[in-house]
């Protein structure tokens, strides 16, 4: 029997709970975190009964699918800007 490596584990959708396909190996995506701009490669799924796609990788770091962004990013931006008295002065600390 062929054993999996982990890039090709079985990943199952997390709604209707079938088997998904991986539909793109090593897909590049770029996001801004926290710690800066970060480049990776990740394999992205897909639910041929739910007919949606998924990304676990993403899932993990808590991506913004529209923004590209992390939670955390966003939510210290949003605190900060609330805080500071210009998104000027929130950029500064930012950087």
């Amino acid at each position: 029997m062929k054993k999996l490596k982990k890039r090709d584990e079985v990943k199952y959708c997390e709604k209707c709970g079938k088997k998904m396909s991986i539909t793109a190996r090593d897909s590049h995506l770029g996001i801004n975190s926290m710690m800066g701009y970060i480049n990776f490669n990740r394999n992205l799924y897909y639910c041929r009964r739910c007919e949606e796609g998924f990304a676990p990788f993403d899932k993990e770091l808590d991506v913004n699918d529209e923004h590209r962004i992390t939670k955390n990013l966003i939510e210290t931006t949003c605190d900060l800007a609330q805080r500071m008295s210009s998104f000027g002065e929130a950029e500064e600390i930012l950087l």
